[in-house]
């Protein structure tokens, strides 16, 4: 398989009360393209420093994150931003959805980002969301939504520009388990169009359905079969 991302060595510090403290410690990790990646851990054991470090979003202290050969590392602020917005969907574990605003425009966000044209977007929210089964709510409002047509919205705001790799932090985290297995079950359809993918989760029976799977153990990444 086509490697798509290779971290080398990533090394990441935060200073808390004026004490150095060591999240990942010289990990390594290799990830082929159109693969589904699993990432297990217990909370604060560094899983979403792991994927902002792959969005380029934080940059760690030593080490590189090789995107098709280029280290992103050391790209500027700009170029960075250049990257994520090209190659990268993410989905945060509290989803940061517009509550204010409506089903259609949340989704819609990223591709008025990119400039594209308003007869475009509605036609690829539309498609998108009907996959999804959240179609008959694209007028509704944000904030009236259950948990698990919360997680479908930032699904399709996450794939809605088609991105290379979709991120997904804890994505079943409040769900019940007939919305887990929707929501894993669009996963492996966006898996089969060659979005790569990787998920941080407690949750062994989601890893499970990954095609490799990790668990982050003292700042290193230790791989589960």
């Amino acid at each position: 398989m086509e490697v798509l991302m290779e971290l080398k060595d990533i090394t990441k510090v935060f200073v808390q009360r004026k004490q150095p403290q060591t999240v990942l410690m010289n990990l390594n990790m290799s990830i082929a393209k159109g693969q589904s990646v699993s990432i297990r851990g217990k909370s604060g054991c560094g899983k979403s420093t792991l994927l902002n470090i792959i969005a380029a979003t934080q940059i760690a202290e030593s080490g590189k994150m090789l995107f098709n050969g280029q280290d992103i590392q050391i790209l500027s602020n700009k170029e960075r931003a250049i990257y994520r917005s090209a190659n990268i969907g993410y989905i945060p574990q509290n989803l940061y959805l517009l509550d204010d605003r409506s089903v259609f425009n949340n989704i819609a966000l990223p591709l008025q980002y990119l400039k594209i044209n308003k007869e475009e977007t509605r036609n690829r929210v539309e498609v998108l969301a009907n996959r999804l089964g959240i179609g008959t709510l694209l007028n509704k409002n944000v904030s009236l939504l259950s948990g698990g047509e919360r997680q479908r919205v930032a699904i399709c705001r996450a794939v809605i520009k088609k991105p290379l790799i979709l991120l997904a932090d804890e994505p079943t985290g409040s769900l019940d388990e007939e919305n887990e297995a929707i929501i894993l079950d669009v996963f492996q359809e966006l898996q089969k169009e060659g979005i790569t993918i990787i998920i941080t989760t407690h949750d062994e029976a989601v890893s499970s359905r990954c095609d490799a799977m990790y668990k982050l153990i003292k700042g290193g990444l230790i791989s589960v079969h």
